[in-house]
């Protein structure tokens, strides 16, 4: 991984790291393979004049969640089908995707249009 880090350093081509966990130790350990495994002499400046680091802060808010445990599906697909028609943003987690499923994910869609 160090040598094809100083390689892309070497021939100015993008380097792209994604990591959830990302921290200073991280960048710091990237710095340290490019500078051990390139070729010619990089100080720690010129790393870090040509790095951007993007911070994703983005924090999910908090919905509603709604369990049913009813024999029929009929007072969840009034729900859902009310919750589709005033345009709320709603996640269906369902096994049937069948289009001869009258509940299936399929033609929950088509309801929502």
């Amino acid at each position: 991984m160090g040598q094809k880090l100083a390689d892309c350093w070497k021939h100015n081509k993008p380097i792209r790291l994604l990591d959830a966990d990302a921290d200073a130790e991280s960048i710091e350990l990237i710095y340290e393979l490019i500078q051990l495994y390139s070729d010619e002499p990089i100080t720690r400046e010129e790393l870090e004049s040509q790095t951007l680091t993007v911070v994703n802060e983005y924090r999910p808010q908090k919905g509603y969640l709604n369990f049913y445990n009813e024999p029929s599906p009929k007072q969840i697909l009034a729900d859902l089908t009310s919750k589709m028609k005033a345009k709320e943003n709603i996640l269906i987690l369902s096994s049937s995707q069948k289009i001869r499923s009258a509940d299936g994910t399929i033609n929950l869609e088509k309801k929502a249009i």
